[in-house]
């Protein structure tokens, strides 16, 4: 089965990591990024690999991803989508989250330093999880790392896609000992899924 991965904002630290693994894979990767400029920087990121890359200009907003997740879910074909978050996107700390500090983040962070960019992806994220409760087709995975520039994080978004047997889930990341693909299976057979205790958990 050949495969086709649309990777908006695909000038972005982690979708610049991730394209030529998905390229390596002899994939189709159409890479959507907001200004003309870019282009050359997308470009390079095809050469010599064995997939085809293809560069649409698009400026992408919240109001766009919104739309894009709505028409992936509408379309059968589309069977996978994976937003890349952060770790604070969300409305209640996690378990693993040091008890007191999460009111001072969300506070500093999400309502402070971050406020527009956390009002922008909560929304995605969680109309990601709607959307793919609802289509059965559609499987919605959301990363959510604590640092978007890390090499791993592109490893890890390719290994989530490529994994067999993925079902909906929302995914915390930080560093670990673990292989990636050791971690990721692992995850993947569990049913990993940190958006329980988050009210789009339970609609």
């Amino acid at each position: 089965m050949s495969h086709h991965v649309l990777v908006l904002g695909g000038h972005g630290k982690v979708a610049q990591l991730l394209t030529p693994l998905l390229l390596q894979r002899s994939w189709t990767v159409t890479s959507v990024i907001r200004a003309q400029e870019q282009v050359p920087t997308i470009e390079k990121l095809g050469a010599g690999q064995p997939g085809k890359l293809n560069v649409l200009t698009f400026k992408i907003d919240r109001d766009a991803a919104v739309h894009f997740i709505n028409a992936a879910a509408a379309t059968p074909s589309v069977t996978r989508f994976l937003l890349v978050s952060y770790i604070g996107s969300r409305r209640a700390g996690a378990s693993w989250w040091p008890e007191g500090e999460w009111e001072q983040y969300n506070e500093s962070v999400n309502h402070g330093v971050l406020a527009n960019y956390y009002k922008a992806k909560i929304v995605a994220d969680e109309e990601l999880y709607r959307a793919s409760r609802r289509n059965p087709h559609l499987v919605g995975i959301n990363l959510r790392p604590g640092l978007l520039t890390d090499d791993p994080v592109g490893k890890v978004a390719d290994t989530l896609l490529a994994a067999e047997g993925i079902k909906n889930t929302w995914l915390d990341l930080y560093d670990g000992d673990e292989e990636i693909e050791d971690a990721v299976k692992r995850v993947v057979q569990a049913g990993i899924n940190v958006a329980e205790g988050e009210p789009v958990y339970s609609e």
